[in-house]
């Protein structure tokens, strides 16, 4: 459960564990931030949750044997082909070449807007 201490000055009278307490300047608690409500500018987390984890990019394309020397190409993260139709193995590989192209270009642009807005600055 998260701790905060009050940094204002004055007394602040809230509810907690079942019971009316006085919280003053310095004291530390330890409650949800719910719980502080409004006078959350109040108070100072002394140990804030962790940032929740950044999702995870979309994992690389693999093939899948459908019969017959066809194949699909399967998004690992969803499970799914991104064909239409089973392709020849050439076909198939070259689709997943190109998809990795694309996402590199894209990383690429935005690398260069990121340089060139700090260079107007």
């Amino acid at each position: 459960m998260p701790r905060y201490r009050r940094i204002a000055f004055g007394r602040h009278s809230l509810p907690l564990n079942g019971k009316r307490v006085n919280v003053v300047h310095g004291d530390v608690i330890e409650c949800e931030e719910w719980e502080l409500g409004g006078f959350i500018s109040d108070y100072e987390c002394l140990n804030p949750r962790p940032d929740p984890p950044e999702p995870v990019e979309s994992r690389p394309l693999t093939l899948k044997h459908a019969g017959r020397g066809r194949y699909n190409v399967i998004q690992s993260a969803t499970g799914r082909p991104i064909n239409d139709k089973p392709l020849t193995e050439k076909e198939a590989k070259s689709l997943i070449s190109e998809q990795s192209s694309i996402k590199t270009e894209l990383v690429e642009q935005d690398k260069d807007e990121e340089t060139s807005t700090a260079k107007d600055e």
